[in-house]
């Protein structure tokens, strides 16, 4: 796991071929939010497979920080199919739409 130490509240593995044809695993992972010695929180977030390492996400409380990092997730996978990529579960087409709240969710309809 690429994540910091805290536990997996969340995990979703996907097929992908690359845009160059490269056929790879991602595995999406969510940890559990946690309150930082500053006054804010962060959000482990890791997307093992297309990105070594990514920062946790940061935000006022757990709740949006959690809430940060699903949206990061979203948007890194969403810049994937935009260049070209392709993700699938089960050899079939995954869909962002239906995981998307938000800003993004209103941008599918």
């Amino acid at each position: 796991m690429a994540m910091s130490s805290t536990p997996t509240i969340a995990s979703l593995t996907l097929d992908a071929v690359a845009p160059d044809g490269q056929r790879l695993a991602i595995t999406l992972e969510i940890g559990t939010p946690y309150h930082r010695e500053t006054s804010e929180w962060a959000c482990p977030v890791a997307l093992v497979g297309l990105y070594e390492q990514l920062s946790d996400a940061c935000g006022d409380d757990s709740f949006q920080a959690l809430c940060m990092a699903v949206s990061l997730a979203q948007d890194l996978l969403q810049d994937f199919q935009e260049k070209g990529g392709a993700l699938l579960i089960e050899g079939d087409r995954f869909q962002l739409e239906p995981y998307a709240f938000g800003p993004a969710a209103r941008r599918t309809r």
